[in-house]
């Protein structure tokens, strides 16, 4: 169905058949264009090039001369192939022992033919606890339902050279201590447990003399801790959403496209540091002060720790956590001389959090209709969307409150009035679409009003945005940016509350929560409510509805 430009977009309810359709129609599409080619699978088209064609347009930029890639490339067959079979006997064993009531699992000695070890259990673990429903007194239930281990219940203590994905998928109560070295991939995609690595001796303090870890560890983790007593290689937490690190030296590109959660290294590093981070933060211990030239500046401010007490903080407790885990003399010699050692540590901003959450950033780089323009949509958007919440769900509105006699400046009483207000306006756009109906009580109205609810009608929105400008149109252009910036810092902390993974220590991230919080409210006294400013401006035509104003 073709959309104009004022169109709202359909709204989105997350079904997950959705995905599943769109997936299948690929595949579909993808049979139809190999049977018009003459082939049944994917695999009869493999090393076809001769199917290709180079690219002949005038708008096509480049002039690569990729014509031997049309060359058809015989293929070697190996007649009778060996494969490597899976092998979870690790895994396996961990789970004979596994015991809700906590345990201390046999020590294992690992080789590099011993691949994602302690993924299988993680699995196990979630498993057994969801869906199995198992019992004991190591097990916890969070507010959302989901049982989980407490900390430190299943100790797994391992040596040797273990091989790639140690820790994969890590869960909550588990701890993992290796004593050796580990190949690539360690503690991916980690969602709680800790992950220790200790040096088992040998090597040296020079850049890549101790090596324990390969490259990106932590790739996509998004809880859970690893501490590592010695250095890793490139990569080191590639895409870090949530997991907290200390690390002794990495490779290049540590922190690349980091999320969220906490990094501290207090060894050495190499180029492109922070690529594309855009959340959590990092934290270098730079006593040569080599950060500035090795770090992406398009990505990252580089500014000393002791410049923000919270984030001195931070690095602190990440350095005694770490020594806790391993023993590292490295990282108690620094604890030990903390008063100097602080003034050579630094920590990465994001630009991208800053110009987002901060509310000198955002007025540097708003104009004041674009503020307008953002704050007005968000006080719109939010009634509509609250309102939409409990037409959905069949939830009585505010809980079913009714106000108590006196009652008027209250969080309560204002969303209530609020909410009538958006009723009265939908009921007030339906009946214009519908020129022979003028009863709200007629079902036609209360289904399109239902529908005007349910789908964020652009229309609707609209109207209830005029009620938007005229509340916040008497603020300052720096209050504006601070009304914004508390927006979205609620915005930010509504998203980490919905996080399906909680394992998230990032001392950092919170404190720079507090840390804006507390700023926005120095600039600007009380912050009034979403709820506050819509209240105010919507009351005068509430009470000119009157009688007129039912509910459906």
């Amino acid at each position: 169905m073709p959309g104009g430009l004022t169109t709202n977009a359909e709204v989105f309810e997350g079904d997950p058949r959705a995905l599943a359709q769109y997936l299948l129609n690929i595949a579909h599409e993808v049979r139809e264009i190999l049977a018009a080619l003459g082939m049944r699978t994917l695999r009869e088209a493999r090393g076809r090039s001769d199917l290709l064609h180079l690219l002949d347009h005038p708008s096509s930029i480049g002039t690569l001369d990729l014509r031997r890639m049309l060359a058809v490339a015989e293929e070697f067959v190996v007649e009778n192939p060996v494969y490597m079979e899976k092998d979870y006997s690790v895994d396996d064993a961990f789970a004979a022992q596994f015991d809700a009531r906590g345990a201390v699992l046999k020590p294992v000695t690992l080789t590099n033919q011993n691949k994602s070890v302690g993924g299988q259990l993680a699995i196990d673990i979630e498993r057994s606890l969801n869906y199995q429903n198992i019992e004991g007194p190591a097990v916890a239930t969070d507010e959302r339902g989901r049982r989980y281990l407490l900390p430190e219940s299943i100790a797994i203590t391992t040596t040797g050279s273990a091989g790639q994905s140690y820790g994969v998928f890590c869960n909550d109560g588990m701890v993992l201590t290796h004593t050796g070295t580990c190949n690539d991939g360690v503690g991916k995609s980690a969602c709680g447990g800790t992950i220790t690595v200790r040096s088992p001796g040998g090597g040296s303090s020079e850049p890549g003399g101790n090596v324990l870890i390969g490259n990106f560890a932590l790739f996509g983790a998004s809880g859970g801790r690893l501490f590592v007593q010695g250095q890793a290689g490139d990569r080191f937490a590639v895409r870090n959403s949530g997991a907290t690190a200390v690390v002794e030296g990495t490779g290049e590109f540590l922190c690349e496209y980091m999320t969220n959660g906490a990094v501290l290294n207090i060894g050495d590093f190499g180029k492109g540091v922070a690529n594309g981070m855009s959340g959590g933060f990092l934290y270098q211990y730079d006593p040569h002060g080599q950060l500035p030239s090795k770090v992406s500046h398009d990505s990252v401010l580089v500014l000393p720790i002791t410049d923000a007490p919270f984030h001195e903080a931070a690095a602190h407790i990440l350095l005694q956590w770490h020594v806790a885990a391993t023993g590292s003399t490295k990282g108690q010699a620094l604890l030990d001389d903390w008063q100097s050692a602080r003034d050579h540590m630094v920590y990465t901003m994001s630009r991208a959090l800053l110009q987002y959450q901060d509310s000198d950033a955002i007025l540097q780089g708003k104009t004041r209709k674009e503020l307008l323009d953002e704050l007005t949509a968000a006080l719109a958007g939010y009634q509509v969307h609250k309102f939409k919440l409990s037409y959905r769900d069949r939830r009585d509105v505010v809980g079913g409150t009714v106000p108590a006699y006196g009652d008027t400046d209250t969080e309560g009483m204002y969303a209530l009035l609020n909410t009538y207000t958006v009723l009265n306006m939908a009921q007030q756009l339906a009946l214009s679409r519908m020129p022979n109906v003028t009863d709200v009580t007629d079902p036609r109205i209360g289904k399109a009003v239902r529908n005007l609810v349910l789908t964020e009608d652009f229309f609707l929105i609209q109207k209830l945005q005029k009620y938007a400008r005229e509340a916040i149109d008497g603020y300052s252009d720096e209050d504006l940016a601070v009304l914004i910036a508390d927006k979205r810092l609620t915005d930010y902390k509504d998203a980490l509350s919905q996080r399906n993974v909680l394992s998230m220590d990032s001392p950092g991230t919170y404190g720079w929560i507090l840390h804006q919080s507390a700023k926005n409210i120095d600039k600007i006294g009380r912050l009034p409510s979403f709820e506050e400013l819509f209240a105010h401006r919507a009351l005068p035509a509430v009470a000119l509805s009157g009688p007129s104003l039912q509910t459906t």
